[in-house]
């Protein structure tokens, strides 16, 4: 038996990560009233910023919204599942890594500003990664029902429908953020042996 002991602070950040794939799931199923209303983009900027080891803050998140993606593209969603994930669904990955990159390179130290900065760059980073991926992947313009065209107007045109996606994660990162990072911190200072790196 080992007597090697559970660290407490590593049991909490993975806690708030598992917390936010849950929200997620339920939310994908018609219980938050917004699109793209999730705290994805607070879970990644979260796991940047408290992990301090470079693996474990890509890779807990980055899990959590795999199992996620999952139980919503095979059980909430099955009709839009092509094969074991979504169409262009590394175009999301690779955004939510980027985002993951910001939390470690913005949020050195928790601030306000920091949070602020963070969660703003975090939308615009899914906005221009993610929606890439759509155009790039032939996505159907919901204007005409046909694929976006393969030209600078039909990239514009996916990046222009695509802002009250925006505008939604934009909030949802403002709002998660707050509550996640507000909620370790008040943690933090109540148990300060216990959370603090």
């Amino acid at each position: 038996m080992s007597d090697k002991k559970i660290d407490p602070r590593f049991l909490v950040l993975l806690l708030f990560i598992l917390g936010a794939g849950l929200i997620r799931v339920l939310g994908a199923g018609n219980l938050m009233p917004y699109p793209n209303f999730t705290p994805i983009g607070a879970m990644a900027l979260f796991a940047g910023a408290y992990f301090s080891n470079l693996f474990k803050s890509y890779a807990f998140p980055v899990l959590t919204l795999f199992i996620s993606d999952i139980i919503i593209s095979h059980v909430i969603y099955p009709e839009y599942a092509t094969g074991l994930l979504y169409s262009g669904w590394a175009w999301n990955y690779a955004a939510f890594a980027l985002m993951v990159t910001a939390g470690r390179v913005i949020i050195k130290k928790v601030t306000p500003l920091r949070i602020l900065l963070s969660a703003l760059s975090a939308g615009l980073i899914h906005w221009i990664v993610a929606d890439f991926g759509v155009w790039i992947n032939h996505g159907i313009n919901i204007t005409t029902g046909k694929p976006y065209m393969y030209n600078l107007a039909g990239l514009l045109q996916c990046y222009y429908l695509a802002l009250p996606f925006l505008k939604n994660m934009l909030v949802a990162n403002l709002f998660y953020s707050t509550v996640f990072f507000g909620s370790f911190e008040m943690l933090k200072y109540r148990y300060p042996k216990a959370l603090h790196a």
